[in-house]
């Protein structure tokens, strides 16, 4: 599959932050989406789209569509923060595998915790892309969940990892998985895990938040130059 145009979703702005100073090798031209700040740019042949979508599931999904329906991408990559649940620490980069919304919720109707009816509630990074990740970052595949809402409970942290079997849990990816999956989009999501998820996480994360580090940007610049 050619990927000519690729939009990337960044919610926070000390996630956009190291993005787009990156991206100032390539000329960037700063604009706005529906009020979505936006950084346009060219590597190559390959037009990128960054988006500022801002925190929590409606703007990611939002910035999302509007990128499949205003700019017309061939695929949607996404980097940001991460909380732990099993079986990773904090400082881990990371691909995502697997997207779910773990705070959907009918079970008061008869469903089971994170089933959408008549539509899938699990979503899949696009394997073609996760093939383009250099192997000399030599980074894990793991299951994510998301939620609208920071997670600091250990005992929720247990119960998510029996009930979704998930690795690490954030505010944007099952939404952004959710419209690319409805819209037959390639997706890839590589983050970071900024915190254990527990009573420290809110310190954790903000502590690495403002750091600004490259290291995600630096994988995805990496990507659309091996596509």
């Amino acid at each position: 599959m050619e990927f000519k145009k690729i939009g990337v979703v960044i919610a926070d702005t000390m996630e956009f932050k190291p993005f787009a100073d990156l991206a100032k090798e390539y000329n960037p031209e700063s604009g706005e989406i529906n009020g979505y700040e936006t950084i346009k740019f060219n590597i190559g042949d390959k037009e990128i789209v960054g988006i500022r979508c801002l925190i929590g599931k409606v703007n990611a999904a939002t910035a999302t569509a509007m990128l499949v329906m205003k700019e017309n991408v061939d695929c949607i990559m996404n980097i940001g923060l991460s909380g732990a649940v099993h079986g990773i620490r904090r400082g881990t980069v990371f691909a995502g595998k697997s997207f779910r919304e773990c705070d959907f919720d009918l079970s008061a109707i008869g469903y089971e915790v994170g089933v959408k009816p008549d539509q899938e509630s699990v979503y899949s990074a696009n394997e073609e892309l996760l093939a383009k990740i250099p192997q000399e970052f030599n980074i894990p595949v793991l299951n994510c969940g998301t939620g609208d809402y920071f997670l600091t409970k250990n005992e929720t942290k247990a119960l998510y990892y029996k009930q979704f079997n998930i690795n690490t849990f954030d505010m944007e990816t099952g939404a952004i998985a959710s419209v690319c999956h409805n819209c037959s989009l390639p997706f890839l999501s590589v983050r970071k895990v900024s915190d254990d998820s527990e009573d420290t996480g809110v310190n954790d994360y903000r502590e690495m938040n403002e750091q600004a580090e490259t290291d995600l940007s630096d994988i995805i610049f990496a990507v659309i130059k091996n596509l």
